[in-house]
C-alpha cells in the first residue's frame, strides 16, 4: 500500500501501520452472485473519473480492501461487507468526492490503524486463503497480540478477475478500532 510502513515482521505475520487518510468505500451486496464485482466496478468508476465530482482520473492505488464486519452474536455470519481503496496522496488534502447520484460510494476517513497480515498466492475464495485467518490468529496469540475479533479484512493486489491473485488475510489491532 503506498502509505504502508512495515514496523516489524515476525514468524507467521507482518505488522503494518496505516496513517490516517481518506478512503473511498462502497457496499458489497453479499446476496448477489455479482456483488463483489459490482462493488469493484463502482470503485473503478470513481477512480477513473466517471463517478466523481471533478471527472478526475486518479492512479489506481492497490490493494483493493474488503472489510467484513462479523455479527457479534454469530461471528460466522457477515453483518456488513464493504470494499475500499485508498485515495491517492495527491488528493488526500482535497478529496475528490463521488457524484451525489451514487449513494453507495462514500469518501470516509480511516484513522491510524495497525494491521497484521499473512500473504497468500491464490484466490480469495480458496480454502487455503481462508485458513490464513486461523493461522494469523494463532501466530498473534503466540505473540500476545489481541486482534479485533469482529473484522476480517482481505487485501487483493491484482486486478479483480486476472488469474491467481496475491491476497492477504488481515486483521486489525484491537486498539485501532474506535467507534
Amino acid at each position: 500500500w503506498y502509505q504502508r510502513r512495515v514496523r516489524a515482521s515476525w514468524c507467521g505475520f507482518k505488522k503494518t501501520f496505516i496513517p490516517r487518510g481518506y478512503w473511498i468505500f462502497t457496499t458489497v451486496d453479499t446476496s448477489s452472485p455479482k456483488g463483489f464485482r459490482d462493488a469493484y466496478k463502482r470503485l473503478h468508476a470513481y477512480r477513473s473519473g466517471k463517478n466523481n465530482d471533478r471527472n478526475q482520473k486518479m492512479a489506481f492505488v492497490v490493494p483493493v480492501i474488503e472489510f467484513k464486519w462479523l455479527n457479534p452474536e454469530d461471528p460466522t455470519k457477515v453483518a456488513m461487507d464493504r470494499m475500499a481503496i485508498n485515495i491517492p496522496a495527491k488528493y488526500q488534502d482535497d478529496a475528490v468526492r463521488p457524484e451525489s447520484t451514487d449513494p453507495e460510494v462514500q469518501v470516509l476517513p480511516l484513522n491510524d490503524t495497525i494491521l497484521y497480515s499473512r500473504t497468500y498466492g491464490g484466490y480469495r475464495e480458496d480454502q487455503g486463503f481462508l485458513d490464513q485467518f486461523d493461522l494469523l490468529n494463532r501466530a498473534l496469540e503466540r505473540a500476545g497480540i489481541t486482534p479485533f475479533p469482529f473484522l476480517k479484512i482481505t487485501a487483493a493486489f491484482t486486478h479483480q478477475g486476472y488469474g491467481r491473485q496475491r491476497v492477504e488475510a488481515v486483521v486489525a489491532d484491537i486498539s485501532s478500532i474506535t467507534f
